[in-house]
């Protein structure tokens, strides 16, 4: 993607330009939504790399708060669940080692 500025800027590979009034929200703990394509079970605890662009950061997951019924969209608390499943949809809340950009 190219865009044109009135100053020159440089934005390291894996980082993100922005508007200076309007920044990305950056922080090292935050609720997702995602669909689990992993063979071993993701339980609370468990670490992983996120992948952003072309950035990774060690994180693990810091609790299972909802998990959705992929067929009738259903959600149900995650307390009977203490992990996801390969092909499980689910709301989770994230800690990284460092702040990111969300």
């Amino acid at each position: 993607m190219g865009i044109t500025l009135t100053e020159q800027i440089f934005v390291e590979h894996g980082q993100i330009a922005s508007h200076e009034t309007h920044p990305p929200v950056e922080a090292d703990v935050f609720c997702a939504k995602l669909f689990w394509l992993g063979r071993p079970n993701l339980g609370v605890g468990r670490k992983v790399k996120l992948k952003l662009t072309t950035t990774e950061v060690e994180c693990h997951v810091q609790s299972i708060e909802k998990i959705v019924d992929a067929s009738t969209l259903q959600e149900s608390s995650a307390a009977q669940w203490p992990y996801l499943a390969r092909n499980d949809v689910a709301e989770v809340t994230i800690c990284t080692k460092r702040p990111h950009r969300v």
